[in-house]
């Protein structure tokens, strides 16, 4: 590969690794104004699981939109977690965050 090659490939992935984190921020602002961050859950807030999920995601090598998924799993509560961020009839909102 030329230094040229090089050079625009790394580009590239740092702007790849930048919208990424972008949606993240979006997909964890979105929690905050959902309330995710004064709902308790095991180990702390739920915002703070959802973190951890999408955190662990990254560290296990998953693409983003993986990570991203783990971000909001909860999104429409869960069989353990009796509790909705979002109705299901609303799933256009969450489909916003990719």
């Amino acid at each position: 590969m030329s230094a040229e090659q090089t050079e625009k490939a790394q580009t590239v992935k740092a702007q790849t690794v930048k919208a990424q984190t972008v949606k993240a921020q979006t997909v964890k602002a979105w929690l905050r104004e959902r309330g995710a961050e004064r709902i308790d859950h095991p180990g702390g807030t739920l915002y703070a699981h959802l973190g951890r999920v999408h955190d662990r995601l990254g560290a296990l090598g998953h693409d983003q939109h993986v990570r991203l998924a783990g971000l909001a799993h909860a999104a429409y509560g869960t069989d353990g977690f009796d509790l909705s961020l979002l109705d299901v009839t609303d799933r256009s909102t969450l489909r916003a965050g990719r």
